[in-house]
């Protein structure tokens, strides 16, 4: 009695089993699409794209042509990112729904730790939903469409792990590391300010092709640059990238700033002026491989562009070492190397 009793229970096991996965199956194939549709094709079509969290941070990243975004309208975008979570915003779909007894909690940490996505095309908001935490197992995403009470396990078939990461809010994580990428024609003016060596400092104008260099804080007439010269240092501004935003603690950014910089380069592009790039000197640590005089660090600067300290990062001097050419080497027609100024 007692082997047939264990018998019917394993049966009824794997009936029940049985039975829960082809109701879940089932209910997958036909619940409403209105409240399943995270999908967006069209993303050829978007516009714009806004993100927000609980904290009240909120980062809007604006198609401005082709390619080419900016975010918060102030900022170019990364542009592995943006492709990243457009072909999220495609791809995404629902893999299945969120069991009943977990589906107020699952709501209640929507609402306190997600990230809303808001989606245009031109004016029209065409998407909206809120991304959350991922599954226990790391291969799912809770996700809700905004107006629906029925939250989601999401998942982009074909991709092993989870969606959250995608939907970044923080701007910084958002930026380009791009400082310059400016057409050596269209630049008018270059001026490089030397904090401590004042008599290297100089401003470059352009005017049909004639390149005239002025020494900073004296009435000493123009310096007409060779051609090719002058062409080869503005050639520098084409591609100039930042390596990384700088981890320093509030009281180590206050004390850099209180210090005098190196350098600062401002440029005129198109009528356009630039956020002066300042440079601050870089002490040497465990990871410095190249030491100078006073302990500074010959391969990194600490930069800023403008006044805004909260972006501050650091910058490899063979990406800005290019830039900061000298009047004597400019006026003399000779190339320029920054290292001699550090040692």
């Amino acid at each position: 009695m007692k082997k047939n009793t264990l018998l019917y229970i394993v049966v009824f096991i794997a009936l029940a089993v049985t039975a829960a996965v082809l109701v879940l199956k089932n209910n997958k194939s036909t619940l409403p699409q209105a409240l399943t549709d995270f999908g967006y094709d069209d993303t050829a079509s978007v516009s714009k794209i806004v993100l927000s969290d609980h904290y009240k941070n909120v980062t809007t990243l604006d198609r401005k042509s082709r390619g080419h975004w900016v975010v918060n309208n102030t900022y170019n975008v990364n542009q592995d990112n943006i492709s990243m979570l457009l072909g999220t915003i495609k791809n995404v779909q629902v893999k299945s729904p969120i069991p009943i007894p977990a589906k107020d909690n699952v709501i209640k940490d929507l609402a306190t730790n997600g990230v809303k996505i808001d989606i245009y095309s031109g004016p029209n908001l065409v998407k909206s939903y809120y991304v959350g935490s991922p599954t226990p197992d790391e291969l799912g995403t809770l996700m809700l469409l905004k107006g629906s009470s029925q939250p989601f396990i999401t998942w982009i078939p074909g991709f092993s792990g989870y969606l959250t990461p995608r939907y970044i809010v923080r701007v910084r994580d958002w930026r380009s590391t791009e400082i310059y990428n400016l057409s050596p024609a269209d630049i008018s003016t270059i001026s490089v300010k030397y904090f401590d060596n004042e008599k290297e400092s100089f401003t470059l104008r352009v005017k049909e092709n004639i390149f005239l260099l002025y020494k900073h804080d004296t009435t000493e007439k123009p310096v007409e640059v060779n051609q090719l010269l002058a062409k080869k240092y503005l050639a520098g501004f084409a591609q100039v990238n930042f390596e990384g935003f700088a981890n320093l603690r509030p009281l180590q950014s206050d004390s850099l700033f209180k210090k005098t910089p190196f350098a600062s380069v401002t440029v005129v592009c198109k009528g356009k002026t630039y956020p002066p790039l300042i440079l601050y000197y870089k002490q040497s640590d465990m990871a410095t491989k190249d030491i100078g005089k006073n302990d500074v660090d010959l391969d990194r600067f600490y930069a800023v562009m403008g006044d805004n300290p909260k972006e501050l990062f650091e910058v490899q001097t063979y990406a800005v070492g290019k830039l900061l050419a000298f009047y004597d080497d400019l006026a003399h027609g000779k190339a320029t190397y920054i290292a001699k100024q550090l040692q």
